[in-house]
């Protein structure tokens, strides 16, 4: 599997958010370790830091599944939707350079150049 992927596992797994991705991926060092971490593992790391709840373990645990990670990227693609990690060489620099950059970016259509002018929609998943 691809590394985008596990970027993607983790950028839609329910109920955790920004704060708690992060702290996976400090202490796992990258999305696809975490994946791969036993359930021992991601236990003492939602132990060992108060921010995690007692429904975090279960739904880390749940959304380890490559099938449904695989085919959320093929329904992204037959969309005509690209998706970078915030490790792609395609992601925008001046994303990179923002307090909080989204761990991953959704693209439908084309990326513009660096030097031109841009114009991003930011929304919700469900209105």
């Amino acid at each position: 599997m691809k590394e985008e992927l596990y970027w993607l596992w983790l950028s839609n797994i329910s109920g955790i958010g920004r704060k708690k991705k992060d702290t996976l991926i400090e202490c796992f060092q990258t999305p696809q370790k975490a994946f791969f971490a036993s359930d021992q593992e991601i236990k003492e790391v939602c132990e060992r830091f108060s921010f995690f709840t007692k429904n975090d373990l279960p739904n880390l645990l749940a959304s380890r599944n490559i099938e449904k990670i695989e085919r959320y990227d093929k329904k992204l693609i037959a969309s005509n939707i690209q998706y970078y990690s915030i490790n792609h060489e395609r992601y925008p620099k001046q994303l990179r350079t923002l307090y909080d950059p989204p761990h991953i970016i959704y693209v439908k259509g084309k990326l513009v150049e660096e030097q031109q002018i841009k114009i991003a929609i930011v929304g919700a998943r469900r209105c």
